[in-house]
């Protein structure tokens, strides 16, 4: 404050003058991705179970407010039948327009692919 302390005066912002509003939480989200391709001839091991655990550590270790998640088999080797869960191109796109929705300055987004 200065020598205006004291000697009785109140520095400016002191004198009526607003503080500028408090800054929103950030906000962390993140949609990770898995596909072992179990029915195709080139198939993988293990990129779902990859991203269940990036999943996991992001809402558990990093506190991410929302995950979602994408997989084409589920982690006892079923493969995965809801059509709005499965990572095909479509669901891919419109989950990446959610995870880009209402950004702002300062908030935190992850993207995790495990697949070719």
């Amino acid at each position: 404050f200065g020598s205006s302390v004291l000697h009785g005066r109140l520095p400016r912002r002191a004198q009526g003058q607003r503080c500028p509003p408090r800054a929103r939480r950030m906000v962390k989200k993140a949609l990770c991705c898995g596909l072992n391709y179990p029915s195709h001839s080139h198939k993988l091991f293990g990129c779902v179970n990859d991203c269940l655990d990036w999943e996991h550590l992001l809402r558990e270790q990093f506190r991410f407010d929302e995950t979602r998640v994408l997989l084409d088999q589920h982690p006892d080797g079923k493969p995965a039948t809801a059509p709005t869960q499965i990572p095909t191109r479509a669901n891919i796109l419109a989950q990446l327009g959610w995870l880009c929705s209402g950004v702002e300055p300062g908030d935190c987004l992850g993207f995790m692919f495990a697949g070719h």
